[in-house]
């Protein structure tokens, strides 16, 4: 067993990713992060905001508190808003009083998260009515999304499925072209080829496109026949956008292929540097204003520095609304990383040619 430490290390790594998973699903579950602005500041306002860290019946609390006050700034709240730091912020109206209307904004961009919020005030506000107005008297709830229908989670889902095609497709397809030249013996052949090692790489690289982009239509045409799911976006964009994705996925798999030089483990490390991405980088459900506090924010921050975070941000913004918030900035940051990771694996793939050794010529 110990002659295969990588096997070793896979029975590992597989675990603690699918902890990692559960945790932030239940934490992003459990506990929903909201920023207050109390415009009233009198006495039925702090009453009615102290209910958000109180406990109303003896039902709720058991995996974690239904709401973590991240703000009650005014401006703080709404800059946190705006920056998409909270998914949803509560804002009391000056006159804070009996047929008052307390406004919800929201950024509607998963309904299941988006129902959480809609659902625990409902409760908080029907609790707070019970206790204090007469029927005909009572407070009630405008909401404002952020966009005009909220995103199903099937969806959202079928974005980043489609993003997650690109990236997966371009690594896998790739390295097992470059780990196969190792494995097969088939390296002394190109030694001999009368091209570059520059061509040689580019020539790989292209050819794992090709399957990666039959694939990736064949994800698509599935998830259209069985779902129905349309992109909202303009097609030019999104094509740019899986393109340079796609490439994200080829330097990586040229990289893990030159590295391990055989198939099995090619795909086994990509299997996991895609999964652990789709799930770290907001592929099952958003992060953004939603990790707050335990594992789950500190595998937030760690997301920010990969790049398939910012792909995966970007699908669901061109594919699932109507607006191009900060996409080209996702879109120049994958592109950037797409050029240094294809940079340094085209470096590492020849230096790994010439180190082969070379076929006798007779």
């Amino acid at each position: 067993m110990l002659r295969e430490p990588f096997y070793i290390g896979i029975s590992i790594v597989l675990p603690i990713m699918f902890y990692i998973f559960f945790s932030i699903i239940t934490s992003g579950s459990a506990t929903v992060p909201i920023a207050l602005v109390d415009n009233a500041n009198n006495a039925n306002s702090k009453e009615f905001t102290s209910l958000f860290s109180e406990k109303l019946d003896d039902k709720r609390d058991l995996e974690a508190s239904y709401w973590e006050i991240v703000s009650t700034d005014a401006k703080e709240s709404m800059n946190m808003f705006n920056n998409r730091e909270v998914m949803s912020v509560v804002i009391i109206p000056e006159r804070f009083d009996e047929n008052s209307k307390v406004t919800m904004k929201t950024h509607n961009v998963n309904s299941d998260y988006t129902k959480n919020y809609q659902l625990r005030l409902d409760e908080l506000i029907n609790y707070y009515n019970h206790n204090k107005f007469d029927a005909d008297k009572q407070i009630s709830i405008k909401e404002q999304s952020w966009v005009s229908k909220d995103i199903p989670m099937l969806t959202y889902m079928a974005s980043s499925l489609l993003v997650f095609a690109f990236l997966y497709g371009g690594m896998v397809n790739t390295g097992v072209l470059i780990a196969r030249e190792w494995e097969e013996d088939t390296v002394k052949e190109l030694l001999l080829s009368p091209v570059s090692k520059t061509y040689l790489v580019i020539g790989k690289m292209l050819s794992g496109l090709i399957p990666t982009f039959i694939s990736g239509g064949i994800i698509y045409l599935l998830i259209y026949l069985i779902q129905g799911f349309k992109p909202t976006g303009s097609l030019l964009l999104i094509s740019l956008l899986v393109l340079i994705t796609a490439l994200l996925g080829v330097g990586i798999g040229v990289l893990i292929g030159s590295l391990t030089k055989r198939i099995l483990p090619t795909i086994q490390i990509n299997i996991i540097i895609a999964v652990v991405s789709l799930i770290i980088g907001g592929g099952f459900s958003p992060l953004d204003g939603l990790a707050w506090g335990g594992i789950s924010q500190y595998v937030y921050y760690f997301s920010k520095i990969l790049p398939p975070y910012y792909a995966f941000k970007a699908g669901h913004l061109i594919m699932n609304t109507e607006f191009l918030d900060n996409f080209f900035m996702y879109l120049l940051i994958v592109f950037g990383s797409s050029l240094v990771i294809i940079f340094l694996a085209s470096l590492y793939l020849s230096k790994g040619l010439k180190q082969a050794p070379r076929p006798k010529v007779y």
